[in-house]
């Protein structure tokens, strides 16, 4: 079973008009739009054409108008096309929108199909009997969308819109009469107004000079509709900086820097390197304290061996004295013994 077709196939650049010849002498319709095609009945009976009773053509709705039924019969195509093991994947959603792209990729496919598996004449096959008598209903396809306009006048309950005048004037005296009217009411109640307003005039200024003062210093808001990155955003923002070969080492940090949040680099860098410096700094005063704390420890102690040792010479001189006066002591006894 041959099902693989590439895009540069001749099934891919028939003409339109040669597809609607074939499906309507296969099937003895009178089918004028591929878009029609996306009801899925035509699908179904081309493919039983070639394979008698593997499509369960009683599921399927011939007379179907609705998005929903559409799938139906899609779906029963998709049914069929898994018992046969073909391996073409049906777009349900898209055919079921009767888009005239989809369906005519999908006929061309479907056609070239028969053609290389089916050597069967299109007068054997009676698609009438199959059909049972019912011919498909394919007007959904000559409803024209007409796009939907704002109207304000929707917007209001329909008891308002429904409300018409019950009498209308149709003498020019009442008409004239009435826009006097209007026309008086209208410039008294601007008069009356104007005098109201007129005592607390200069307040109101007032308030709006210390309003405009006071708002002068207020920072401009935040620009609508703006949005920060997300973390995840600004990470891959990150990566893509990073993996950037001819920028350099500055640049990148830059753009990084801006994407973070740190707009001034070079400031950074001056305070990071004035903190190392002052780490560095008190780092090698501690050094200074200690060696001079070690050597103030040396001396002490070189100090206190050399008192030892002081003290050591004298007890052995006192020594040597006392053994010195002893001899001559035990000599002078002898003597005089």
């Amino acid at each position: 079973m041959n099902e693989a077709f590439g895009m540069m196939d001749e099934g891919y650049f028939k003409p339109r008009s040669e597809i609607l010849k074939f499906i309507n002498d296969l099937l003895g319709l009178n089918v004028t739009k591929i878009e029609s095609l996306g009801q899925g009945a035509v699908y179904c009976q081309i493919l039983d054409a070639m394979f008698p009773g593997k499509v369960s053509l009683q599921k399927v709705n011939w007379k179907a108008k609705l998005d929903w039924e559409f799938v139906n019969n899609l779906k029963v195509l998709q049914t069929a096309f898994t018992k046969l093991g073909i391996k073409r994947i049906i777009e349900v959603e898209k055919l079921s929108k009767c888009k005239y792209q989809d369906n005519l990729e999908m006929i061309q496919w479907l056609m070239r199909f028969y053609e290389c598996n089916c050597n069967k004449p299109p007068g054997e096959y009676d698609a009438a009997a199959k059909r049972k008598g019912v011919e498909p209903d394919f007007s959904f396809a000559d409803k024209i969308v007409v796009p939907k306009i704002f109207n304000p006048s929707m917007n209001k309950p329909q008891e308002e819109q429904s409300e018409k005048p019950k009498k209308q004037v149709t003498s020019s005296h009442a008409t004239t009469t009435a826009t006097n009217f209007h026309q008086n009411n209208a410039s008294k109640k601007a008069a009356d107004s104007n005098e109201q307003k007129a005592p607390s005039q200069k307040l109101i200024d007032s308030q709006q000079n210390k309003g405009r003062s006071s708002s002068s210093n207020i920072p401009p808001p935040k620009a609508l509709g703006a949005k920060s990155d997300t973390p995840m955003e600004k990470l891959d923002k990150i990566k893509k900086i990073i993996q950037k070969i001819d920028a350099s080492d500055a640049e990148k940090l830059a753009q990084i820097s801006k994407i973070v949040g740190i707009k001034n680099t070079q400031a950074l860098h001056q305070e990071t390197h004035e903190e190392q410096k002052i780490n560095t700094d008190q780092h090698h005063e501690q050094e200074i304290k200690i060696n001079q704390e070690h050597e103030q420890i040396v001396q002490e102690h070189e100090h206190s061996h050399n008192l030892l040792h002081q003290e050591d010479d004298e007890n052995l001189m006192n020594n040597e004295e006392e053994h010195d006066l002893n001899k001559n002591n035990d000599h002078e006894d002898e003597e005089c013994l």
